[in-house]
C-alpha cells in the first residue's frame, strides 16, 4: 500500500514518477488492500491513491490498480461473524477473472 500522505508526499512523489518517465517507462502500478481502502464499513480511504494517480497523470503515466481482498477489516467480522471469507474471496475471483468486486458478492449471516 502507498504510505501515508505528509506536505512532502506530492514533491517526492512526483520526483519518483519522474524519473521512472525519464527512465522510459510509461506504466506503474500500485496495489490497495481491502482494510486499508474501506478502514469502516462505508467509509472509503483513497486519497494516497487518488494523488499517485493525478501525479501520475500529470506526467502521461498510467497506473495499474491491484487489489488485494484477502486482508478484511475488522469490521468485516463483526457485521457477518459467521461468514467464512476464504468462501467469499473465491467467489470473487470465479465470478470474474479479470476484475474482483467486493460490492458484488451478496453476504449473508447464515452459514453455507
Amino acid at each position: 500500500m502507498l504510505e501515508k500522505i505528509d506536505s512532502t508526499s506530492a514533491l517526492r512523489w512526483g520526483a519518483d514518477l519522474d524519473q521512472i518517465k525519464a527512465d522510459g517507462f510509461n506504466t506503474v502500478k500500485t496495489w490497495i488492500d481491502w482494510q486499508s481502502g474501506e478502514p469502516k464499513h462505508g467509509v472509503y480511504n483513497f486519497e494516497n491513491l487518488n494523488l499517485l494517480m493525478r501525479l501520475a497523470n500529470e506526467r502521461g503515466l498510467r497506473v495499474i490498480v491491484q487489489i488485494y481482498l484477502d486482508s478484511a477489516p475488522d469490521w468485516i467480522g463483526r457485521l457477518y461473524p459467521v461468514v467464512d471469507l476464504s468462501i467469499v474471496a473465491a467467489r470473487l475471483l470465479t465470478r470474474s477473472p479479470r476484475l474482483a468486486i467486493a460490492s458484488t458478492i451478496p453476504m449473508s449471516k447464515e452459514k453455507r
